[in-house]
């Protein structure tokens, strides 16, 4: 194992080398995630209770800690637990950085998000511990040196719990007479350059279409073909609570709605479809622990798994496949849906007949991680999932991005940049063809009724029972 000094080189393991690591004895209920976490990747790090390399732990940081232990703490080296900007973090609605220290250096950093009170907040931050220690492990990104901080006011645990129940009583009283209604509306021709050169243009003319009352579409995927455009929706049945995928076809000036073209017992979302290899191909996100690839003939048509390529590997969030020319898998990118669908970055390779994961990709962010549409070489779409599910969503870099703990993302849009006959609460998937000529976003708005508190018990009741089979 190899360490350096802060002056700009990395911590890192030698390569080829298995590090023998330890969870310390006073680890509370995030250990079990991380030793889930971290045996389901690369075998570079081995899980003992004796004769360590390296031990992690949460406990404070003291002058008598050994060299090699790696702790788990707040942006000012403290534990989370009681930590100042954990409680600054609940009183003001804002993401908490969580990081892993080696004394004098942060060898892994990023953002997780906040819940009504300290102790769940701290409990969502400790949910990353394991791909914070794969970070560190694969020299994910440059060791800096420890800066001690301190928020810009002081809050007491009092007033930062009394803030945070009193915000998340707002939001019971507000679901339980509203429900969100989404939608998909087209952008103009060229959106995505002029957000990227941010110079985004007229978005405040659009068209939202949504099968209302009791359905609603939402993770659009644009494609088009020698016949024409064709987009994929999510269509969830609030009667039921489950998500299928339906096929809508662009006519003109208009949508019309189409088959469903995937659907089972599951919830179905997030379809990203794409011509490659002389085929069609597709993916979804389910609550199923595995899911396969997917292939139709044409657009429109019916989805059959395609039998010949290697299901997705298992416990992902919005996933993206990328194909070869050859039409073979090379990489899926997503979220990893047992520690966080909404914060915790993984990408696998296929190496032979198993997937990967690929240390070096894994970051830690709940603004920039979660797929949001569309991926191309250069740019990505992800979802903005602090505080509040749907809020906006980014334009981040493909390659070599670790989440905005390290840089800002190329391009932001929120809800109260788009406008039209919907004012729009928040918008999450951005998608587009490859001429731009076809750009397409969803989003919502929040509509008054008596049976809001009925209607997300609905929403969310499939996802509480479903057992991944």
């Amino acid at each position: 194992m190899t360490s350096t000094d802060p002056s700009g080189f990395r911590y890192r393991l030698d390569p080829g080398v298995t590090v023998r690591l330890a969870l310390g004895d006073d680890h509370g209920v995030w250990a079990a995630g991380a030793r889930d976490y971290l045996q389901r990747g690369k075998p570079d790090i081995a899980l003992t209770d004796s004769r360590a390399d390296v031990v992690v732990t949460d406990s404070e940081m003291s002058a008598t800690a050994p060299d090699d232990a790696w702790h788990l703490t707040d942006a000012a080296g403290a534990p989370l637990t009681n930590s100042p900007w954990v409680r600054d973090a609940v009183a003001r609605r804002t993401p908490v950085e969580i990081q892993l220290r080696s004394r004098s250096l942060v060898l892994a950093a990023g953002r997780t998000d906040v819940r009504r009170n300290i102790s769940a907040t701290v409990e969502v931050a400790l949910r990353s511990a394991g791909p914070l220690i794969e970070m560190a492990a694969a020299a994910a990104v440059p060791v800096t040196a420890a800066v001690e901080r301190r928020p810009a006011t002081a809050v007491s645990a009092g007033a930062a719990a009394f803030r945070g129940q009193s915000a998340f009583a707002g939001r019971v009283a507000r679901a339980a007479a509203t429900y969100r209604q989404w939608g998909i509306a087209r952008l103009p021709a060229g959106s995505v350059d002029a957000l990227l050169t941010g110079t985004p243009g007229d978005c405040r003319d659009l068209t939202w279409h949504s099968p209302e009352p009791n359905r609603f579409w939402a993770d659009p995927c644009v494609v088009a073909d020698d016949r024409g455009c064709w987009v994929f929706v999510e269509e969830l049945d609030r009667t039921t609570g489950r998500g299928h995928i339906r096929a809508v076809r662009w006519e003109g000036s208009d949508l019309v709605p189409g088959g469903i073209v995937h659907s089972s017992h599951h919830h179905m979302s997030f379809p990203q479809v794409q011509f490659t290899g002389g085929r069609w191909l597709a993916t979804v996100e389910t609550c199923a622990a595995t899911n396969p690839v997917l292939t139709f003939d044409r657009p429109g048509e019916p989805w059959r798994v395609a039998s010949d390529l290697p299901a997705l590997p298992p416990h992902l969030a919005d996933p993206v496949l990328v194909v070869g020319a050859d039409g073979l898998p090379q990489r899926v990118v997503a979220t990893d849906a047992q520690t966080s669908p909404d914060t915790n970055y993984v990408e696998h390779v296929r190496d032979g007949d198993r997937w990967v994961r690929t240390p070096s990709a894994t970051y830690v962010d709940i603004t920039t991680a979660r797929g949001g549409g569309t991926r191309l070489p250069e740019v990505r779409a992800v979802q903005d999932c602090a505080t509040v599910y749907g809020r906006a969503l980014c334009l981040v870099p493909t390659r070599d991005w670790h989440g905005t703990v390290y840089g800002d993302p190329l391009a932001v849009l929120s809800g109260s940049d788009v406008d039209g006959d919907w004012t729009a609460g928040g918008v999450h998937t951005l998608t587009w063809t490859p001429d731009q000529e076809q750009v397409w976003i969803d989003g919502w708005r929040r509509r008054p009724a008596v049976t809001g508190g009925y209607r997300r018990w609905v929403e969310r009741r499939h996802p509480r029972e479903c057992d991944g089979t």
